[in-house]
This record gives C-alpha cells, sequence and structure tokens, in this order.
C-alpha cells in the first residue's frame, strides 16, 4: 500500500515537472516572438547614400543587403513613420551614375 502511494507521489510529481517546463517553454517562445516580430517605425532615408540609409535602417531594426551599392535613395517603401514587421518588404530606389534601381524586399538579417 505505501509503494503504491509513493508510486502515485512520483507520478503526479513527474506531470507537474513535464507541464511546468511546457508551459515555460511557451512562455519564452512568445517572448521571443514578440520581440523578433514587433513592428518598428520606418526611420526617413530618402536623400541619404545608400551605405548611410543602411546604416539608419539596421540602428532601427531593419536590415538591406546593400553591399556594393553606391548612390543616392530617392525612395522608400513603406514610407518613414510607418510600421514595418520582419519579414515584410522594405524596398529602398536608389540613383547613380548608371540610372535608378531597386534594393530590398523581405527582410535580409535572417
Amino acid at each position: 500500500m505505501v509503494s503504491m502511494q509513493v508510486s502515485a507521489k512520483r507520478g503526479v510529481s513527474a506531470r507537474l515537472i513535464v507541464t511546468l517546463s511546457l508551459l515555460t517553454a511557451m512562455i519564452i517562445a512568445a517572448i521571443i516572438a514578440g520581440v523578433y516580430f514587433a513592428p518598428v517605425t520606418a526611420p526617413n532615408v530618402v536623400g541619404m547614400s545608400v551605405p548611410e540609409a543602411a546604416a539608419k535602417l539596421a540602428n532601427a531594426g531593419i536590415r538591406i543587403e546593400v553591399a556594393a551599392k553606391a548612390g543616392v535613395v530617392t525612395d522608400q517603401s513603406p514610407i518613414a513613420g510607418e510600421r514595418w514587421t520582419r519579414g515584410d518588404d522594405f524596398v529602398l530606389t536608389y540613383t547613380n551614375d548608371t540610372g535608378t534601381h531597386v534594393i530590398g524586399g523581405n527582410d535580409f538579417d535572417g
């Protein structure tokens, strides 16, 4: 009789540990998702050089691959002040000696 009570207590304890572990994992996942997918306000980068614009966007949490790109940003989408969420498109239009170009799209940070 005593061994059945001890066994039952161990079963309850094991289930409680599993339940609490799953609950903790779900809470951590929700926090990470909230931070990772939190919207940011698009800064104004029109008129900046492409590298300056990329740096300002990176400071706001928006990463766009601009390696070896040169020119002046003439347009951006979303426009300054709009909300941007990771996974949404962020596009820069810029001009240089060779014409008008577009870079960006989905988040390039990862």
